[in-house]
């Protein structure tokens, strides 16, 4: 059984060496065991900001610990968390989160499997609703549109692997990870997943 802390992205020293240490003193306290500490380090770009998290989740396996600040410190945003929590629930990995004093935070996988159901559907439909807006506005009488028309699905350098990317997402990959796997953003892969509509294949 391994154990880990997880010192996650930030640009603050003091920030740093609060997490650290309180994940230290949390193990300590606690009687959890000797901490191997992961530390994400690439501060610079946005693609690769992760980048030792993605490694750790495709490493960690069941009955491993995970020792972190606090949730929030997985991602920058809400979907990335349960993307996360997705995954290591999956893994059978236990999660220990020392804000709130939570030792041995668990959860049924069905549940998280739910709520990140839910947050991908809250995403997709928010996506659907502004192209809908978009398409809805009126333009002026006479003017020109240019490019191709809105709404209609663009050449991705994703296309081709669908299928590919369908099993990842059925296999609970953070979708951090599949973006670092296939080589693009964040971003580019949710568009894709979207535009697509990935999800209702995986939801089915």
């Amino acid at each position: 059984m391994n154990i880990y802390g997880y010192v996650g992205h930030t640009t603050d020293r003091m920030d740093h060496n609060n997490q650290y240490y309180g994940i230290l003193s949390f193990a300590t306290n606690n009687s959890i065991g000797n901490v191997q500490f992961v530390v994400e380090s690439d501060l610079d770009k946005d693609v690769g900001k992760y980048r030792i998290l993605a490694d750790l989740l495709l490493r960690i396996t069941s009955g491993d610990m995970i020792i972190v600040s606090n949730l929030r410190i997985f991602s920058n945003n809400m979907i990335g968390v349960v993307d996360i929590l997705n995954v290591l629930v999956h893994k059978g990995v236990k999660i220990y989160s020392v804000e709130g004093d939570e030792l041995g935070w668990n959860v049924e996988p069905r549940v998280v499997a739910f709520v990140k159901s839910v947050a991908d559907d809250i995403v997709a439909n928010a996506a659907e609703n502004r192209l809908k807006e978009s398409t809805n506005r009126k333009r002026p009488e006479g003017s020109v549109v240019h490019g191709r028309p809105v709404g209609s699905i663009g050449v991705s350098r994703l296309d081709g692997h669908e299928e590919e990317i369908v099993k990842l997402l059925s296999d609970g990959v953070a979708k951090a990870e599949i973006a670092r796997q296939m080589d693009v953003s964040r971003p580019a892969l949710h568009d894709f997943i979207v535009s697509r509509k990935l999800l209702q294949i995986v939801n089915k």
